[in-house]
């Protein structure tokens, strides 16, 4: 059973995995496409039809950035801060916390069929020499461990 559950929880923390590379490159591609939206906007103010259709496109990551850095004080403050990016990396993160969890679950099981096997392992050697005492003349010292 421990074997079963060991493949269960590997096939579901690979799915994890491969679902959290794929959110994280997922991520780094609006990041992009964000900083050339936000660029575009900057570049564009003297036009504000054109300024408009960029930050129409911002990401809601973005937009939150930018109230961030306009209510700080510092006239420096960059809407690209460290909240902007966990937030974008918020759902690769819970995917890769998900695999983490069940490949660790995978790794219990593999651990406890592994002891299993290993009881199973000494017990039929065990097994295997009382039979083969058991078959051998009377008078020998190992036939003492086999009963009679």
């Amino acid at each position: 059973m421990s074997d079963s559950d060991q493949t269960k929880y590997n096939v579901v923390g690979t799915t994890k995995l491969t679902n959290a590379n794929a959110d994280y490159l997922t991520a780094n591609q609006e990041i992009g496409q964000d900083y050339n939206y936000y660029d575009s906007f900057y570049l564009n103010q003297a036009k504000p039809d054109v300024a408009d259709y960029y930050k129409y496109n911002f990401s809601e990551e973005l937009d939150a950035g930018i109230k961030r850095s306009e209510a700080d004080t510092n006239a420096n403050a960059d809407p690209f801060d460290e909240q902007y990016y966990t937030d974008k990396y918020a759902a690769p993160t819970k995917e890769f916390d998900l695999a983490e969890k069940a490949l660790g679950l995978a790794e219990e099981f593999n651990t406890r069929g592994d002891a299993f096997q290993l009881v199973v392992l000494i017990g039929s050697i065990g097994l295997a020499f009382g039979a083969f005492a058991a078959i051998l003349p009377d008078g020998r010292k190992l036939r003492l461990l086999s009963p009679s």
